[in-house]
């Protein structure tokens, strides 16, 4: 079952998704940044030349693959993420008012958790697990669901499903190339989610801006620019990961060896807890 604790004065952020990545489009072209929403990347070869589905072939000196969790770019040079967790979220009516997000920790999820997050007038209710236990995902989501429900905390009639892989192996290789053709990866491409929490936001937006100005620093003559990246980001967000992924590398252990975690090691290895930042 669930931990079942309150931990009050967790400060946290809600955002609205759409509109957040809207204003960073926004942002970009008022840099003078070229968008093109719907050019969608075919292929990359080791040359380093990008080919559209459009049919178009582009030849730039430098990439910055933020891609996502099975970057295109990523793999061209050889950078995967090797470990994944598997979401399914669903939209519904909150009922009344919630100031509060709840996490469900449970040994009944394997490798992962489930969360409701409220956001004004609607709530996401989701669960994540382990890659390999994808096919318990819709079932788990369900029943969730239908314990808020129960509660008359949310509506029954679903607004919206998303979904998606997280990686959660931890940083991995964020400069490379293709040929002359300079790489930076930023963001899930590089690994950048947190192992335990899945949380990503944050580390793919400081990492997309320092990806920007290594890029700038290279192409303006500064050789060791986009080492000085790859740098960075492990000095700035490598043990902060790593610990993660040392708590999730537990919890793994517990999944492999068919023994459900206790209630104390979910608590361990939560980030709300004190426990998980004593080790």
């Amino acid at each position: 079952g669930d931990t079942g604790d309150e931990e009050p004065n967790f400060p946290g952020y809600m955002i609205d998704r759409a509109t957040f990545d809207a204003n960073l489009v926004a942002d970009a072209r008022a840099a003078g940044a070229d968008c093109r929403l719907e050019a969608m990347v075919r292929a990359v070869d080791d040359a380093g030349h990008i080919f559209l589905a459009s049919g178009e072939r582009l030849h730039p000196r430098l990439i910055i693959g933020a891609d996502g969790p099975r970057s295109l770019i990523g793999r061209a040079i050889g950078a995967r993420n090797t470990e994944l967790v598997e979401t399914r979220q669903v939209s519904v009516r909150l009922c009344g008012t919630y100031a509060a997000t709840d996490i469900f920790l449970s040994a009944a999820i394997p490798g992962g958790y489930g969360w409701m997050f409220p956001k004004r007038d609607t709530a996401n209710v989701g669960v994540g697990v382990a890659a390999h236990r994808k096919g318990k995902l819709k079932p788990l989501v369900e029943d969730l669901h239908e314990r808020l429900v129960r509660e008359g905390r949310v509506g029954r009639t679903i607004l919206g499903i998303t979904g998606g892989a997280i990686p959660v192996g931890g940083i991995i290789r964020s400069v490379g190339a293709l040929h002359q053709t300079a790489v930076l990866l930023a963001g899930d491409a590089a690994g950048l989610a947190n192992p335990i929490t899945g949380a990503g936001i944050n580390a793919a937006v400081l990492s997309g801006a320092l990806a920007g100005e290594a890029a700038l620093s290279w192409l303006s003559g500064h050789s060791t620019a986009l080492d000085d990246y790859g740098a960075e980001l492990e000095e700035l967000l490598g043990p902060g990961l790593k610990r993660a992924l040392r708590h999730r590398q537990r919890m793994n252990a517990y999944l492999e060896s068919g023994d459900g975690p206790s209630p104390a090691d979910l608590r361990h290895a939560w980030v709300a807890y004190e426990a998980y930042w004593k080790s």
